[in-house]
């Protein structure tokens, strides 16, 4: 059933049982349906034209420029249709221009949060900031060709390389904003609208390439698309890409656009149009889901000379487990980006054009907005906020609250507490029209003899009732809300139980208050599934039992393994850390979710619980939490079980890396990852692994591996005959942050954001041995004669794939430990694989290492995959990230040292500017 469907049916219900009377129900039923024309403002406009002004705006929404300008309102034309096809084309492209050009959510813009604010609204292009993805180019800088330098790729720019893409990205992080902001650029373009979008469309290596500029933007919300689709699902040989025409020119009729689908058509046989899919997670169940993904892959292959963008949550976008449903499109057909949370350039760019749109709209004067910006951009560095702030929503809602209040609160609970005051309140010192008839929120309130919290409250109920009703795999989708369902829990606030009372707040609320969007007549939602979760976790922290005892740890365990509570849960917890004060009662939770006893053999739903219960120390805060003895034990508990999450691999591999995310913060204990104090001095705290001297085959086979490469052949048996040791895991961020500190070396690489158990990424080459040779100068292991350097290519492979006799069991040492006679093996068997392709086998597999089709999309932790271990317990050799060598390719792009290794041929002389060695997989290869 489609929306409108629905709609008219909640209306007829409405009418059926008194709750609107004929009169209402008409006029609801007339707004549903665009009329054929529009008079607005007296004769000024008729006809879909303006007369004889050079310029109006009439009206939220109204986009009327220059003499004889197009009419419409939100995005419905309302003029008279045209046989023209490049007319047509114009028109479509002022809707698509009005549709978007605004901030999509409704309260979080200071206008917003009042409907019968004159003023002009925020403008999009003002606002938005260029979106990073987190994969990276390769730039030259200067004039010389050996200049280069890595930048991330734009999501602009990937778009304009990449004919079709997904684009991922977490809840808030701006998904929906760009395909807004780049269907307005494309439309602002083609119609010769200035602008900041030309600078951020254009930009050499962050936007379009010219060809593209003329694409005609659709955009097609696929949590519309599903809600419309037949129950039960055509099936047989029925394909699902007519199912979506169809919703085209359903949409297309609907912004009496009807006139636009054939020169529309004509456009995408030519390939001049740019799909926008927006939300592959926001359809409900998997059947649909499956249904809607096929639709999109077959519309695709139906017009293939096209450019597509699909967007989905990161979370929604996993390889599955083995016999679950893929969800996902074709790697190859649609590769994926992942957007990037707000660097510190990104964020204050953001707060600088916020607070300038303030100005251009006349909300602030600019001697003020300095002020404030300032202040804004100090309190967004603070430790708590920090993080929060990469995320774009979040930052939005920071602005919102510090515009509001002049300062930040702490946490993001408490922020959230903060913008429901502030979209609900704060237009109450906004001067009423002396025509307004409507009474303001809080004089309903004191009719009720209610006071703000109540109201607060009864909202809450009905948003954890909304979201109880939502399937585990919804995700960002944010639940309808029906009006009766919206008056019967206002009802109980009032002491007669009012409906008429009931209907004047939900009426006030409607138009002047953001925290409640009317999506269709009838049918409301909360602007964001942020909010909805919030005033959730409310409801749930302050939940009682039957008896009248508080509940709320019981109840948590309960939903915690449902991933649709997990926000929520934590949600609730810092609510009661920072909202009610009372912190207290999270460390009953955490001690229910991490019992003493575990089980020996866990299931997922127990490691999901492990997981959560870490993040709630976060959002706690360590400090609060350790501040007992009993908080100390269940701190403990809780860390050394998330260590056995990661290194064990449980866990989908999605999961198991923000796990890991999460030991970094509450400090990964695990040796060789992190750093030591030695004596008062700091040094990097590595382990290990011993490599015996012997043989071990080097190189590939083309009838073993269709991907080798010529210089990797002939595979041969190659003698090492020395003893080395070899670091177990990757140097780390928190490792490679000493010898930048104490060095004052380049300190581009931290400036990332990367968790400090991950490996240190964006070094060079001179980087990595530049760090040996500073290691070397304070390590007291080279009185005992170690040497700490990069291995060479025959080394490195060695440890990767083993000898052909092995230990039988891995020898790890601390680099304490170390002494200068070699351990003593006991027992040395045949290496069962002894020429693998991967270090864990012969066979590709994403859930074994962080590879591409892992679908991480960056680094994880180190030690997060368990199978990426060699025979000699060195890890993340087959994935995670590409390390150095210190062996030679050559000057130039042809290897000059081929195959057999040959050890005194020059391969290894360091002393040389050759081109050098990486080898080992990246979460970018195949």
């Amino acid at each position: 059933m489609s929306e409108l469907a629905r709609a008219i049916l909640e209306l007829k219900k409405q009418l059926d049982e008194g709750i609107i009377d004929p009169a209402t129900y008409q006029l609801l039923l007339n707004s549903l349906v665009p009329q054929p024309s529009a008079h607005v403002a007296g004769d000024n406009i008729s006809a879909g034209h303006i007369k004889d002004t050079d310029a109006a705006a009439i009206g939220r929404g109204a986009v009327a420029v220059g003499a004889g300008a197009t009419y419409i309102r939100g995005n419905v034309y309302h003029g008279e249709p045209t046989n023209d096809p490049a007319e047509a084309l114009r028109i479509y492209r002022e809707v698509v221009l009005s549709a978007s050009g605004n901030l999509p959510l409704r309260g979080l813009t200071l206008q917003a949060a009042d409907a019968s604010n004159k003023e002009q609204p925020f403008n999009l292009a003002n606002v938005y900031v260029t979106l990073n993805t987190t994969q990276r180019q390769t730039i030259a800088l200067g004039s010389q060709e050996d200049e280069e330098h890595e930048i991330p790729i734009t999501a602009l720019y990937a778009c304009g390389q990449n004919q079709r893409l997904v684009l991922l990205g977490d809840p808030g992080g701006g998904k929906s904003t760009f395909v807004n902001h780049l269907a307005y650029s494309l439309a602002a373009h083609q119609l010769q609208k200035p602008g900041r979008w030309v600078e951020q469309l254009t930009d050499d290596f962050k936007g379009l390439q010219a060809e593209q500029l003329d694409l005609i933007p659709l955009t097609l919300t696929l949590r519309d698309f599903a809600a419309g689709l037949p129950d039960p699902l055509p099936k047989g040989h029925y394909e699902p890409v007519n199912q979506l025409v169809q919703f085209i020119g359903m949409c297309l009729r609907q912004q009496q656009l009807a006139f636009v689908h054939q020169p529309l058509q004509t456009a995408l046989e030519q390939g001049r149009v740019l799909i926008l899919f927006d939300g592959l997670d926001e359809v409900a169940a998997t059947p649909q889901r499956q249904f809607v993904r096929d639709a999109v892959a077959q519309f695709a292959h139906r017009y293939p000379k096209c450019r597509y963008v699909v967007t989905c949550r990161v979370l929604s976008y996993q390889t599955p487990d083995p016999g679950q449903p893929n969800l996902r499109l074709n790697e190859a057909d649609f590769p994926t980006f992942e957007l990037a949370p707000f660097d510190e350039e990104q964020r204050d760019r953001f707060v600088e054009g916020w607070y300038d749109e303030l100005v251009n709209v006349g909300r602030m004067k600019p001697d003020t907005s300095a002020g404030y910006a300032s202040r804004l951009k100090t309190s967004i560095h603070r430790p708590d906020l920090w993080k929060l702030a990469g995320n774009p929503l979040l930052l939005t809602i920071m602005a919102l609250v510090h515009t509001d209040k002049n300062h930040l609160p702490h946490g993001r609970a408490e922020l959230y507490n903060e913008t429901i005051k502030v979209l609900l309140w704060r237009w109450e010192s906004v001067k009423l029209d002396q025509s307004e008839e409507e009474p303001a929120l809080r004089r309903l309130m004191s009719e009720a003899n209610r006071a703000d919290f109540e109201l607060v409250n009864v909202l809450a109920e009905v948003a954890f009732t909304v979201h109880q009703q939502m399937a585990s795999d919804d995700d960002d989708r944010v639940a309808d809300i029906g009006l009766v369902q919206l008056y019967k829990a206002l009802e109980q606030l009032h002491p007669e139980r009012s409906h008429g009372w009931a209907q004047q707040v939900v009426k006030v609320m409607k138009q002047r208050a953001g925290l409640l969007v009317e999506r269709v007549p009838g049918t409301f939602s909360f602007p964001h599934r942020t909010f909805q979760e919030y005033l959730a976790g409310m409801e749930l922290a302050d939940s009682h039992d039957e008896s009248g005892k508080p509940d709320f740890p019981q109840r948590a365990t309960a939903l915690a393994d449902q991933p649709q509570w997990r926000i929520v849960i934590l949600l609730a917890v810092g609510y009661l850390t920072y909202v009610k004060q009372e912190p207290y009662r999270i460390l009953t939770l955490l001690g229910e979710l991490c019992p003493r006893e575990m089980a020996t053999e866990p299931d997922e739903a127990t490691w999901r619980q492990v997981w959560l219960a870490a993040e709630a120390i976060l959002e706690m805060g360590i400090q609060r939490v350790q501040d007992t003895d009993h908080g100390r034990e269940l701190f403990g508990r809780i860390r050394e079980r998330l260590v056995r999450l990661i290194t064990e691999g449980h866990l989908l591999p999605r999961e198991r890396a923000e796990a890991g995310r999460i030991l970094s913060e509450l400090g990964d204990p695990r040796p060789g990852v992190g750093v030591v104090m030695i004596e008062q001095t700091i040094l990097p705290n590595l382990e290990f692994c011993f490599v015996p001297a012997g043989s071990f085959i080097m190189g590939s086979r083309f009838e073993d591996d269709p991907n080798t490469q010529e210089r990797e052949t002939p595979q041969h048996e190659l003698e090492i005959p020395y003893d080395y040791w070899i670091a177990r895991y990757p140097l780390t961020v928190a490792q490679y942050r000493l010898f930048v500190e104490a060095t004052k070396h380049d300190e581009y690489p931290l400036t990332d954001g990367d968790a400090d158990n991950k490996p240190v990424r964006l070094i060079t080459w001179d980087d990595s041995l530049a760090f040996c040779n500073w290691l070397n100068e304070r390590w007291p292991l080279t009185d005992l004669g170690f040497q700490v350097t990069l291995p060479s290519e025959a080394e490195w492979e060695k440890a990767a794939r083993g000898g052909l006799h092995i230990p039988a069991e891995p020898v790890i040492k601390n680099w304490q430990d170390l002494t200068a006679a070699p351990p003593k093996i006991n027992h040395l068997i045949l290496n069962p694989l002894p020429n693998r392709i991967y270090v864990w086998g012969n066979e590709a597999d994403p859930l074994a290492g962080n590879v591409k089709e892992t679908g991480l999309n960056s680094t994880c932790a180190v030690g997060a995959f368990p199978r990426d271990c060699s025979p000699y317990g060195c890890f993340d050799m087959g994935g995670n990230l590409n390390e150095w060598t210190r062996c030679n390719w050559g000057p130039h792009p042809e290897p000059t040292y081929g195959y057999p290794y040959q050890f005194d041929d020059g391969r290894e002389e360091l002393a040389t500017r050759d081109i050098k060695i990486l080898r080992g997989g990246g979460w970018r290869d195949r």
